[in-house]
């Protein structure tokens, strides 16, 4: 595992926002993380950046052809929440409305295991969320 001072210099050094998320992959995969996201929110009139490691390509493309960021519970939640959250723990926080019950049916289906939701704040309005993945706890 890296030094956490090695990672501070290649989180500073990093002149792109893919070159951030390479360190921070990089990072995330050397403490076990199986699975990471990072979407921004709406900001600014900016397009929204989403970035993925890890997630399996099926749960990946039913997502995106699927167009389930439309009733993904996550985004909405995280903006609201000051604490991070399991995504075990989306049953008890997300709305039971009959697209978020369709949503959670489609993820627990997809069998990804559990992970962590956050929500971070950057510059410029530039806020988002990240969920680390761990896959299958036993």
């Amino acid at each position: 595992m890296q030094r956490l001072d090695d990672i501070m210099f290649q989180i500073h050094g990093a002149e792109t926002s893919q070159a951030l998320w390479d360190v921070l992959a990089s990072y995330f995969r050397s403490i076990g993380v199986v699975m990471a996201s990072y979407n921004t929110t709406e900001s600014l009139g900016k397009e929204p950046v989403v970035r993925l490691e890890g997630f399996p390509e099926t749960w990946t493309c039913k997502y995106i052809e699927e167009n389930l960021v439309q009733i993904d519970p996550v985004p909405e939640l995280a903006s609201r929440t000051a604490q991070p959250f399991y995504w075990h723990e989306l049953d008890d926080l997300a709305p039971s409305t009959e697209d978020v019950q369709r949503y959670l049916r489609l993820l627990k289906q997809a069998d990804i295991g559990d992970g962590l939701v956050f929500y971070v704040f950057g510059p410029a309005m530039r806020n988002a969320y990240a969920r680390s993945g761990l896959g299958q706890v036993n």
